[in-house]
């Protein structure tokens, strides 16, 4: 779990994990950073872009250091989307 001094390093983060069509830059609030999940080399429109297991806390490592994290998960296979919410609150426990 992330202490105080951990989380104020970065900005407050929006971390988008989905199976389906972008998600449009409605998501977007304030000045968050909009990180989106995605195989390499895929097109999308706004946001930076992350790889790796979703279902794997270490895919996750770099939110560690966010003032505060916001996390979307939308996939098609329910007991996938409940393994990504736990892999990310493994390492930000206090993750939205």
């Amino acid at each position: 779990m992330a202490t105080q001094a951990e989380t104020d390093i970065g900005p407050p983060m929006l971390v988008v994990v989905s199976d389906g069509p972008d998600l449009e830059a409605s998501l977007r609030a304030g000045e968050r950073e909009v990180w989106r999940w995605g195989e390499p080399g895929a097109d999308r429109r706004d946001g930076k872009r992350f790889h790796g297991d979703p279902t794997d806390p270490a895919t996750y490592e770099w939110v560690r250091g966010a003032r505060a994290v916001t996390t979307v998960v939308m996939l098609r296979d329910h007991d996938r989307a409940r393994r990504v919410v736990r892999a990310i609150r493994e390492v930000r426990s206090d993750t939205a």
